[in-house]
Parts: C-alpha cells; sequence; structure tokens
C-alpha cells in the first residue's frame, strides 16, 4: 500500500506547510530517534514513490528531510507512512524557531564556500577589511538592484561584496536575466558591467564559458526562493534586501 498524505498532527497546520512542536515532542523524540535506523526504514517506506537523494534528521524536531533528485525537499517522521511539503517549526526558549531553514541556511553557508571567487564577481573592500558578502543576485529584481546601489557603501564599510548569479526566470534564452548575467559574467571588466546592469541599462553582449548555470542550479538545490539572498562571512543569512548601516553593524 502506497504511503498517504499526513492528515493526522493537526492536519489544518500540514495543509498550511507548517509544522509546531513543543518542547517536550522533540525531546522524546530525539531520545527515540536511532538516525540511521529511521533514514533506513524511510527509504524503504517511500523509495517506491520518491526519487530520494539524500535524508538528514531536521535538528530535534522528529522530523527529516528528503532531498529528491530534481532539487525539491519534502519532509516525513521515522515511521515515514506520508510526507509534507513545507517547513518545520521548533519552539525553544519563548520563541519559534524555523528549524528547517536554519538547516539551510548553513548548508547555504557550506556551500558557497566552496565556490572559487574567481567565478563571483567581486567588489572589494576599501580600506580595513572587515568581512565578505555573497550575494546571490538577479540583474533584473528590483531589491537587488537596490542593494547595488550602495555598493560603494559597502566597500567603504570594509565588506567585500562577491556576487553570485541566481536569474529568477531561470536558464536559457527565453530568460533575458540570464543572458544579461552571462554578458556580464563574460565582460572584461565584470564591476563595470554588472553597475551598468544593476542601472537598468543592457550590458554589451558577451558570451564565454561562464558558471551562471551552475550558479543557478546551486541555488535551486539550496532552496532559494528569492534575491538577493546575502550571507555575512560569518555565517548570518539575510534572505532580502537590508540596509548597507544595518549590514556592517552585523559583523
Amino acid at each position: 500500500m502506497k504511503p498517504s498524505v499526513f492528515v493526522s498532527l493537526a492536519s489544518l497546520i500540514f495543509a498550511a506547510g507548517l509544522v509546531l512542536l513543543a518542547p517536550a515532542d522533540m525531546a522524546s523524540a530525539e531520545d527515540a530517534a536511532d538516525h540511521n535506523a529511521n533514514i533506513a526504514n524511510i527509504r524503504a517506506q517511500l523509495e517506491n514513490i520518491l526519487q530520494i537523494e539524500e535524508v538528514r534528521p531536521v535538528g530535534e524536531t522528529g522530523f527529516y528531510r528528503l532531498r529528491l533528485s530534481d532539487g525539491s525537499m519534502v519532509f516525513t517522521d521515522s515511521k515515514a507512512k506520508g510526507f509534507f511539503v513545507g517547513e518545520v517549526f521548533s519552539y525553544s526558549s519563548g520563541r519559534f524557531v524555523n528549524s528547517s531553514e536554519a538547516m539551510l541556511n548553513d548548508e547555504r553557508f557550506a556551500a558557497v564556500q566552496k565556490v572559487p571567487v574567481s567565478d563571483m564577481v567581486v567588489f572589494p573592500a576599501k580600506g580595513k577589511k572587515i568581512g565578505e558578502l555573497y550575494v546571490f543576485t538577479d540583474i533584473d529584481c528590483g531589491y537587488c538592484r537596490r542593494f547595488h546601489d550602495e555598493i560603494e557603501l559597502h566597500q567603504k564599510n570594509g565588506i567585500e561584496v562577491r556576487y553570485l548569479a541566481w536569474p529568477r526566470c531561470g536558464i536559457g534564452a527565453q530568460c533575458d536575466s540570464y543572458t544579461k548575467a552571462v554578458s556580464v559574467w563574460c565582460a572584461e571588466n565584470q564591476q563595470q558591467a554588472m553597475t551598468i546592469a544593476k542601472a537598468g541599462r543592457r550590458p554589451a553582449k558577451a558570451e564565454c564559458d561562464n558558471p551562471v548555470a551552475k550558479q543557478f542550479e546551486l541555488g535551486r538545490r539550496l532552496g532559494l526562493r528569492g534575491t538577493p539572498y546575502i550571507m555575512l562571512s560569518n555565517g548570518t543569512a539575510i534572505p532580502g534586501y537590508m540596509a548597507a548601516s544595518k549590514i556592517a553593524e552585523m559583523f
């Protein structure tokens, strides 16, 4: 019998894609969990209907995240009688914590550390450097352009900005943002081309062996939902635009 979608544990919450756990639930789930056995059971129960690439526990919530072959993610528990799409929240120290997103943030930071800096468009810090920003950006995104309007402020604040490409409309000629990104990454002067593109003008067309598609795929597999997606070199994640003055205070 094929597993069905969860309907227990407050079905309305599952339908909304949110799971809220009380501290006792988290503790008992973690105490009882034998992750290796649970992962083996999850695969046995669900691999007949899902193309599972990876199974990982979501912190101490008692839930597991399944990364599928197409890069999408679903969640289940150790019994694996069903699965759901959404997010897993835990409750700690008087507040709710998005445990599944925190897990992704850690993975995103680890992943960008492996991307060669030579594959990024870099705006170096001016004066004493205090850190770096890794920014997944879309050429035509309004808030990405607002972020770039402050690029010199970031530099003056001692922050090096390292751009990675993430055209929201996808990869290929049908996506104008992708075409512009390729032109920026292939330009002789990448910084100048980026600034031109962020000002709403079309950069000079250029083609080369470039990392745009690879970076887009990386962002997709890391669950990016929008741009700009900003990561500080101290591991802090900012899922959207934030003023340069505020970002500088976070280092």
